[in-house]
């Protein structure tokens, strides 16, 4: 993926009666939990990329694509809408190749303790800091 690569978001959303409730308790990824039960998705993984974005890649980052989408993953714990998306390929590439069941463990662990904060506070909580030491050190 070239480094000059930027998205464009346009934030204008428009949302059925469900569609914002959903949203408006943070439950927006529930309907995704139909994916994981077909087997579609996973519970843990990389964000699923957009087909026409995963055409940029090169050959290294197209191994991002190996391991099966995911609801929460890696990336999203270090601030998804906060960093580039090459960076966030970075975090999936860590995540493929160091798929573990610990890891799931420490990732939905963490994704817990912040669904939990935003619910608690109505405050955008910063991403919990999972480091790659943090996984090395426990194995």
């Amino acid at each position: 993926m070239p480094h000059t690569f930027k998205f464009f978001r346009y934030d204008q959303r428009i949302y059925t009666e469900i569609g914002s409730v959903l949203h408006k308790y943070k439950l927006y990824k529930l309907p995704l939990l139909w994916n994981v039960l077909k087997g579609d998705m996973s519970l843990i993984g990389p964000e699923p990329e957009n087909p026409d974005v995963a055409n940029y890649y090169n050959r290294y980052q197209m191994n991002r694509l190996i391991a099966r989408p995911g609801i929460i993953g890696y990336a999203q714990l270090h601030g998804l809408n906060n960093i580039t998306h090459r960076k966030k390929v970075e975090y999936d590439l860590y995540y493929v190749h160091n798929q573990s069941y610990l890891l799931d463990l420490k990732i939905a662990w963490a994704y817990l303790r912040i669904f939990m904060k935003k619910t608690v506070d109505s405050k955008k909580p910063k991403a919990v800091d999972l480091q790659v030491e943090d996984y090395k050190s426990s194995n």
